[in-house]
């Protein structure tokens, strides 16, 4: 489980191309221009990661691509974090559709663009999935999880047990 962990804050995909052309960060164009990056770099990284996120969530690359940029246009300025994007973007993924990839050919351009460590995560059903996804991956409290989720804590502490001995089982193998 810690190899998973690790993959999400290292190696995770580039962000959909439309993500990059925004330019995003919490430095102003003025600032920039008198050569200060603000925090551009993180929100790059944050992109990546939030991108990867919702590929977890949503097991579809084109689901994935929109819930990255209605997260970002669910930023208010002044208020964006990479905290506050990964919030969006999970919300974004579940607003998207909750259902899990629909065709076989889906589930599997998914998995192509994540790391194999990543990839036995969409495999797992989706409630383990979205479960393991907001409370390991992206280290959400049980609280927030379950509010996210519309369950109860106990229901989640659950399913993410679930999920990790499902992944262990296949990490096993």
């Amino acid at each position: 489980m810690a190899a998973v962990a690790s993959i999400m804050s290292n190696a995770a995909p580039n962000p959909p191309q439309e993500a990059r052309n925004l330019g995003f960060g919490l430095a102003s164009q003025g600032s920039r221009a008198k050569g200060q990056t603000g925090h551009y770099p993180d929100f790059s990284r944050a992109l990546s990661r939030a991108f990867t996120t919702a590929l977890l969530l949503t097991a579809n690359t084109e689901r994935a691509e929109a819930a990255v940029l209605d997260g970002i246009n669910a930023l208010h300025p002044g208020e964006a974090s990479p905290e506050k994007l990964f919030l969006e973007v999970a919300a974004a993924a579940f607003a998207a559709g909750r259902g899990s990839a629909r065709r076989l050919q889906e589930l599997e351009c998914a998995a192509s663009v994540l790391p194999p460590e990543l990839r036995p995560v969409l495999r797992l059903p989706l409630n383990l999935r979205q479960c393991f996804v907001l409370r390991v991956l992206m280290s959400l409290s049980r609280e927030s999880c379950a509010r996210l989720l519309v369950r109860g804590v106990n229901a989640v502490d659950h399913d993410t047990r679930r999920a990790a001995q499902a992944l262990a089982r296949v990490a096993a193998e």
